[in-house]
């Protein structure tokens, strides 16, 4: 079977964004075209992903920084105790029941994960060397592994956020950027952001199903798609449109019956418990 026909088999037989026909024209290394697209995604999420992390997913507006950030805390659901720091509270009712909100850092329980969207918002990094929440962040940053707790921070550009952020991050997760973002990326990541923009230059049509990782060890890179989360909607996307209220909420933990049963239905009983 060629790549190309591969590829378009592959996308067929997932749910990402249905309305569009994408497709990749060429890679110059085969070897990784045959991961983009495994035969279960999230499986596959989860076998790279290794928690407990810390994740900076970049990209332009519009790219599906979000989308991919709510999928993640969907496919580790049965996992991790999920947390997302600071949502509006007029939106925190569109939110699964086993997602936690929380305004604080410190609120964020042992064997978490937690998405901070729109990160900016929290760690700018103008003003962050200034601010408490700057000791505190690093701190958090230093002891996560000690707490199992897994942090994916959203922003659009790595040059808006605190720089231990960057620093300590285990992953750089990639959605398409554009001509601007690499030219005035921090130079520390240029080359990440040029490598990120080669890669999605060779996809054609919709191109928010897919993502690039690099890990900070540099022995990992990959090329791969991802879902919508089975929650999302419109409203969610746009939820931080009105971020100056913010709300709080302590969602059910999914029981141990419910883990063992997804895990049956996944055939790795192990993975989700």
């Amino acid at each position: 079977m060629s790549e190309e026909s591969y590829i378009e088999k592959a996308i067929k037989s997932l749910s990402l964004w249905p309305e569009a026909n994408s497709k990749v024209k060429e890679f110059s290394d085969k070897t990784s075209t045959q991961k983009i697209l495994p035969e279960d995604i999230s499986l596959h999420w989860l076998k790279i992903l290794k928690t407990p992390f810390r994740a900076l997913i970049i990209g332009k507006t519009g790219s599906g920084k979000s989308v991919l950030g709510h999928f993640l805390l969907e496919i580790f659901r049965f996992q991790k105790n999920i947390f997302i720091l600071g949502f509006p509270e007029d939106k925190i009712k569109l939110l699964p029941e086993y997602i936690n909100v929380v305004n604080d850092l410190t609120q964020i329980l042992p064997d978490s994960l937690c998405l901070i969207d729109e990160s900016y918002i929290h760690y700018y990094s103008r003003d962050s060397m200034t601010a408490d929440k700057n000791k505190l962040l690093t701190e958090m940053l230093a002891l996560s592994r000690q707490r199992n707790i897994s942090l994916i921070f959203i922003t659009q550009s790595s040059g808006l956020i605190d720089k231990n952020i960057l620093t300590l991050a285990d992953y750089l997760i990639f959605k398409e950027i554009n001509d601007f973002q690499v030219k005035f990326e921090r130079k520390e990541t240029r080359q990440f952001f040029k490598k990120a923009k080669e890669k999605f230059d060779v996809v054609e049509g919709d191109k928010r199903k897919w993502t690039y990782i690099i890990s900070s060890s540099g022995d990992f890179e990959e090329f791969l798609g991802n879902k919508l989360p089975t929650y999302w909607n419109e409203e969610i996307s746009r939820a931080y449109a009105s971020f100056t209220i913010w709300g709080e909420k302590y969602g059910r933990k999914i029981k141990k019956t419910g883990k063992e049963k997804h895990g049956k239905t996944a055939e790795k009983p192990g993975i989700f418990l």
